[in-house]
């Protein structure tokens, strides 16, 4: 390659100050050759991130209602459901279980944040002593303040256990499934009262979300079906 007449970089390599031969003081230096090293730069990708901006008119705001997350066997709940529900900004959760164990998700977007929370609010004694959420120096407890027992006295006279169970598998539409299953549970109460057992009986209707009702998968042009649990009674 032609050298060029402007380089991106030059280098100098300086003679010594005396002559190596006899000692003497070299007075006057001169460029007496010249070579280029064409090199090419390394690749590297460059990042450019675009934040959108955006502002909330104080006399515009609107007002939403509170957003309770009531969820079910809280057990049962999972780091892709976590990030799920974090997404509808709920204000609160409630979480049922008598085995609850939560995910590391959880525990760090809202866990974290209550506990934090109860550490700044360790003067509030009295009112963590309302709420019976104090230890045994009366202190906050963040575990008694995020969880409520809940006597298995009270869960059985609820009628929350269940302690029969009947199961039943069919193919019909979803509408036939749903009149049998009314008709059924409408006897079956029928049947409680006149005996005076005192209990209310619950039904569940449960569908596959991908299977239609010839048998065949959905076709995801239509509408999908959905997974329905109905409580009747």
């Amino acid at each position: 390659m032609r050298q060029v007449t402007e380089p991106d970089k030059i280098i100098t390599h300086n003679v010594p100050d005396n002559c190596p031969a006899c000692h003497g003081k070299l007075a006057f230096a001169y460029v007496a050759e010249t070579r280029q090293v064409f090199d090419l730069p390394v690749l590297q990708c460059e990042v450019t991130e675009h934040r959108v901006m955006q502002a909330i008119c104080a006399g515009h705001v609107r007002k939403r209602r509170p957003m309770l997350i009531v969820y079910d066997e809280g057990h049962n709940l999972s780091e892709q459901q976590t990030e799920l529900l974090a997404e509808l900004e709920p204000d609160a959760y409630l979480l049922a279980s008598a085995t609850l164990k939560l995910p590391d998700s959880f525990n760090k977007s809202v866990i974290q944040h209550i506990k934090l929370w109860v550490d700044e609010a360790d003067s509030e004694g009295d009112a963590f002593g309302t709420l019976k959420a104090v230890d045994e120096h009366g202190k906050p407890d963040i575990e008694r303040f995020i969880t409520t027992a809940v006597d298995s006295v009270k869960v059985v006279d609820a009628q929350l256990v269940k302690r029969a169970i009947q199961f039943d598998g069919t193919t019909a539409p979803m509408e036939r499934c749903l009149d049998d299953l009314s008709a059924r549970l409408g006897t079956l109460q029928e049947e409680i009262d006149a005996r005076g057992l005192g209990f209310k009986p619950k039904a569940i209707y449960v569908c596959k979300t991908n299977i239609a009702d010839d048998g065949e998968k959905d076709d995801h042009t239509n509408q999908p079906m959905t997974t329905t649990r109905t409580l009747t009674h």
